[in-house]
This record gives C-alpha cells, structure tokens and sequence, in this order.
C-alpha cells in the first residue's frame, strides 16, 4: 500500500470514528432528555475523550510512519472502542428511554454491541501489529529487530 492511501486509510477511519462519537453524543442527550436513569455522562464522556485522543494519536502516527504497529492498534482499538460505544448507547435509548423511537432498536445494534467487537478488534489488532519473536535484549546493546 502506498504511503498516500495508508495516510487517507487513515484520516478516513478517524473521521468515521469521530462521526461514531458525534451520533453517540446525540443518542446520549436525547436519553438524558427522557431522563433515563440508564444514562451515565459521566463514564460515557470519559471513555470517549480517550477514545477521540487514542483514534487521533494513531491517526497521526500511521500518516506520518505507516509502517508503525502502534499506530494501527491505537486507530483500530479506539474506532472499535467508538462503534461499541454507539451501539450501546443506541439500543439504549431504542430500547429502555424511548421505546420505539429509532428504527431497529432490537436489532443490528443489540447483536454489535453483543458481539464483543472491542475485544476482537483489539485481539486481532494485537497479534497482528506485534510479531516480537525476533526482538532481543542484548547485552548492553539495547533493542534489536
């Protein structure tokens, strides 16, 4: 791949992430707004500011050094991170706030949020991004590859 569309691979995966954390932050206040005691601002702003910093410090790292492999495992995760997030608070307010408000509330985002998408995304990023068997500590010598 060349170094041209690994960089808008990138940025576009960050734009989708952030799209994610926007519709999220709407579903939330509109469950807020139903007064949903299963609606926590607080945990939900958390997790989605190091989420946005995760996806942008990996943004830039596969832009500038795509060769990176923590680059690539913090965009994964943390656009993983941010889909799980959306579906959750989705099917919370399809589901428990306001009944039948959205369409397929039961649905596809019960059965993303169900999958474990975070861990799997996150395990394959993982084994992908880390072939470490040929790193060795010399003596004295520091890291080698």
């Amino acid at each position: 791949m060349s170094y041209r569309t690994t960089s808008r691979l990138a940025w576009s995966l960050w734009g989708l992430s952030l799209t994610q954390t926007a519709l999220a932050l709407v579903v939330v206040l509109l469950a807020l707004n139903a007064s949903h005691p299963h609606t926590h601002i607080f945990d939900w702003c958390v997790g989605n500011t190091l989420s946005v910093i995760d996806v942008t410090v990996g943004t830039i790292v596969v832009s500038r050094r795509p060769e990176n492999p923590i680059g690539w495992l913090l965009l994964v995760s943390a656009l993983a991170i941010t889909i799980n997030n959306f579906s959750a608070q989705y099917v919370i307010y399809a589901l428990l706030a306001q009944p039948g408000s959205l369409p397929a509330g039961e649905g596809w985002p019960g059965s993303l949020r169900g999958s474990c998408l975070s861990t799997v995304a996150f395990r394959f990023s993982t084994s992908c991004c880390f072939p470490l068997g040929d790193c060795r500590v010399g003596a004295g010598d520091g890291w080698r590859g």
